[in-house]
């Protein structure tokens, strides 16, 4: 697919700026308005916090970035370092529910869909975020 980037990086947060980087170019390059673009990137971030909070550091991070003309999709999923070839290893085990609770409240005021895996899933998240020419989702002037 012509609009899609992938990205992969080891588990170190001092690289998930790569990941918020592409985001905003990706947002960029679909033409959202640039409150979108900065939403994104924060977006990503915590995709990225709640994911590998509480995990041990030898995974790999990756990061699918497909969009068209109307929304964006980022899908954000670790891999073991062990195995040969790269598929979900670990279950899910929330560690941390006050920065759950958080990131659940920053990507629910600044995306329009976005979800992450249960306790029997791999490690998974992912978003959606529509372009929009008013307010967020959610926000209205009156």
């Amino acid at each position: 697919m012509e609009n899609r980037v992938e990205l992969e990086f080891p588990m170190q947060p001092q690289l998930f700026f790569l990941a918020r980087m592409i985001g905003a170019g990706v947002a960029s390059r679909a033409h959202f308005p640039q409150e979108q673009v900065e939403d994104l990137r924060l977006a990503v971030d915590e995709l990225l916090v709640r994911l590998v909070s509480g995990r041990e550091p030898d995974k790999i991070v990756h990061v699918d970035y497909e969009w068209d003309i109307d929304a964006i999709e980022v899908v954000v999923s670790l891999y073991d370092t062990t195995s040969e070839s790269p598929r979900p290893q670990q279950k899910v085990v929330v560690e941390d529910l006050a920065v759950e609770e958080l990131s659940e409240s920053i990507l629910g005021a600044v995306v329009d869909q976005h979800g992450s895996p249960t306790a029997d899933q791999v490690p998974i998240s992912w978003l959606r975020m529509r372009r929009r020419d008013g307010n967020g989702p959610g926000l209205r002037l009156l």
